[in-house]
This record gives structure tokens, sequence and C-alpha cells, in this order.
């Protein structure tokens, strides 16, 4: 076994403690967790065995180490709050990979949603400098239009 893939498995192994820890965590706090522990095991043995393939698959999306173990705690962690959604007969990686996938998305959509804000500042700010009105103005514009 390789080092990068003994530090992977460990990786893994920690984010797995996490989330089980996350789990007692909130029951601990009162949440409504009833769930029979048959498939409770089976749920988290499930997500164990695609850890793995699904932190490749979020590094290939993400190209961050980092973000990539944030989108596969996120993913996990809707998984278990949604286990009760999963269909007992279909491909359960499959159904890991699509939540993933619609994490990345929205978090995608998010960041240029945000951005495009920025620029559409950006851009009122230089239209109005062009146009000859000083800053105070436009300061006040801008409250004016965000009743600041």
């Amino acid at each position: 076994m390789r080092r990068g893939d003994f530090q992977l498995r460990e990786e893994i192994a920690d984010q797995v403690r996490a989330l089980q820890d996350m789990k007692v965590m909130a029951q601990s706090y009162g949440y409504d967790i009833s769930e029979p522990a048959k498939n409770a095991r089976e749920a988290v043995q499930w997500l164990y065995s695609v850890q793995e393939e699904l932190l490749r698959f979020a590094y290939k999306l993400t190209a961050d180490k980092e973000e990539a173990n944030d989108l596969l705690q996120e993913t996990s962690l809707k998984a278990l709050d949604n286990e009760d959604k999963y269909m007992p007969d279909t491909n359960f990686k499959g159904w890991m990979y699509t939540i993933m996938r619609n994490i990345f998305i929205n978090n995608y959509r998010k960041i240029v949603r945000d951005q495009t804000f920025v620029d559409q500042m950006a851009m009122l700010i230089t239209l109005l400098k062009i146009s000859g009105k000083s800053m105070r103005r436009v300061t006040a514009a801008r409250m004016r239009a965000y009743r600041l």
C-alpha cells in the first residue's frame, strides 16, 4: 500500500468517526433519530464503503484538498439526514454521487451569484464615475437604494 493511500484511508476513517460523533451529539441534544440500529449500522457501513471514491470525486470537482474534505463531509451529513429517502433496491453509490454533485453545483451557483453582485456594484460605481458624479453622490444613492 502506498503512503498516500494510507493517509487517505486515515482521513476517511476520521471523517466517518466525526459523522458518528455528530449523530451521537444530535441524539444527546434531543433530536429525534428514530431508526432501528441495524439500519443505522448498514447506512454507516455503506457510507464508509464509498468514502474513498467520494473523496477522489470531490477532489476532482474542487481541485483543493480542504474543499474536497468539506464537500465529502457535507455530502455524508446530507446522506445520513436523508437516509429514509434512499430506496433500498437502488444504486447507493450513484445516490451518493448525485448528492455530492448537487451540493457542489449549489455551492458553485452561490459563489457565482455572490461574485455577480460584487461585479454589478463595481460596474455601477464605474458608470457613475464616467458620468461625472462624485463618490459622495454614489454613496448616497447606494444608501437610498438599499434603504440604509
